[in-house]
């Protein structure tokens, strides 16, 4: 898309522009990006606006909407299209469609606060309903709206816009003293500014108003040549070319026809050169129409034949351009079919998939569960054995505890009947001994009584 501008800024007529932005489409359309895709098809509509082939743009910016619309993406996106989409429609004199495009393009912008957005669809509000019988008043108040907002910006180009708008609306309404009082104030900022382009197209504006008029046809004239030195100046044939026609047409009015032949033929010369057909035409009819105010119907019928035969020309681009913007719509239609169907079926498998997913997870949950529940069982006969096998060495420590106690008993009884035995085997001695003692102490008394004796 980047390339394509590129290319279209640096070779306007280079084809090579239209070749990157269509690859650009097919690209987005492989990617499966929505706003990708919006955004290619919107950047290609606008290469068929620039060259002037409304027709051709109109489809593309309005798909672009359309992608978007319910989209939740940045308004910016939103407001872009649409107000391409009116640009477009505009320049199409598809006036109500424009006014559809640009009403959606404000409401999002008011919603967002987008002062830049805001002013650009006032204004393409009021050019669209400026050529809507009897919307003139509503158009006044959207130029307005317009106005205050870039004011309120402070932004000097966005008012020198307005101002321009302001003044063509009250120059069609024949209030030319108003028109051009519009024009003052913008003749004052485009000086601030310095902006020749500006400049030169604010003394165009002069001229037409003037003639339109019809009142000062000299300071028409006036300021068309000054136009004609800034567009020479700037090198913009295309405006130039645009000036000798009006100033072939001033002179035509003001009765000098041979000055005004001269202007009309370097015009046609001019637009040759340049190859715009829409110029050829409307130079090539004023001049039939001058040479057949001569007399001169032969050099009258010849430049009569070239307008008509680009009039044809025109008509035929025209009605290609148009037929070239249904077959869009009907490729978009058909796409969109397409898309919708691939949509469809992207949901039954996005469906299907939640649904196998959706089994999974119960599945996942169950086995979770039994596994949990198989651990807690197993837990639980682990600690029932440990609890057993704890019980069984407890009854066994106690038995044997028990064992121990009674053999104990046993050692200490069998140590006391041992201590006994000796004790029933010493008594005999002991009383006899005590006795031959008992014995040997009477014996011993006696003894010493019959000493005594």
């Amino acid at each position: 898309m980047y390339l394509a501008r590129q290319i279209h800024r640096l070779e306007p007529d280079d084809p090579e522009d239209f070749y990157f932005a269509n690859l650009a489409v097919e690209l987005s359309e492989s990617h499966n990006d929505t706003l990708l895709l919006a955004e290619s098809l919107d950047n290609l509509g606008l290469l068929y606006r620039y060259h002037s082939q409304y027709a051709k743009s109109i489809p593309l910016h309005i798909r672009a909407v359309s992608l978007v619309r319910e989209m939740n993406v940045d308004p910016y996106f939103k407001m872009r299209f649409a107000n391409n989409a009116g640009v477009s429609a505009r320049y199409d004199q598809a006036y109500d469609l424009a006014v559809e495009y640009y009403l959606f393009a404000l409401k999002i912008a008011e919603e967002n606060n987008d002062l830049r957005n805001i002013a650009i669809a006032s204004n393409g509000l009021g050019n669209s309903l400026s050529y809507i019988d009897g919307k003139s008043e509503e158009a006044l108040v959207y130029y307005m709206k317009a106005l205050e907002t870039e004011e309120e910006r402070e932004n000097t180009l966005g008012m020198a816009m307005n101002y321009l708008s302001i003044a063509s609306y009250y120059s069609r309404k024949e209030e030319y003293s108003t028109a051009r009082e519009y024009l003052d104030e913008l003749l004052i900022i485009n000086t601030e500014r310095k902006d020749q382009h500006g400049i030169a197209m604010t003394y165009e504006y002069y001229g037409h108003s003037y003639l339109e008029e019809g009142k000062n046809l000299r300071l028409s004239e006036d300021y068309y040549q000054k136009a004609l030195q800034v567009f020479q100046e700037l090198n913009q044939e295309h405006k130039e070319a645009s000036m000798l026609i009006s100033l072939g047409q001033v002179n035509t009015r003001l009765g000098r026809t041979s000055k005004s032949l001269n202007y009309l033929r370097q015009a046609y010369q001019m637009a040759q050169d340049l190859n715009n057909k829409a110029l050829i035409m409307e130079s090539a009819r004023l001049i039939s129409e001058t040479y057949e105010g001569n007399g001169n119907y032969a050099q009258a019928l010849a430049y009569y034949k070239t307008a008509e035969a680009y009039k044809d020309s025109l008509s035929l681009m025209d009605q290609e351009a148009t037929i070239e913007g249904l077959r869009l719509e009907y490729d978009f239609e058909k796409k969109e079919a397409e898309l919708n169907l691939l949509q469809a079926d992207k949901e039954l498998q996005e469906q299907q998939f939640l649904v196998a997913e959706e089994k999974f997870k119960r599945e996942k949950t169950l086995l979770f569960g039994v596994l949990l529940a198989f651990l807690a069982i197993s837990l639980v006969i682990t600690l029932s054995l440990r609890n057993i096998n704890l019980k069984k060495n407890l009854a066994i420590q106690r038995e044997e505890q028990k064992r121990k106690d009674v053999e104990a008993a046993y050692q200490n009884d069998l140590l006391q009947a041992e201590i006994l035995a000796t004790r029933m085997q010493m008594n005999p001695h002991f009383l006899f001994n005590c006795l031959n003692s008992i014995k040997l102490l009477i014996q011993k008394e006696k003894t010493k009584k019959r000493l005594n004796t």
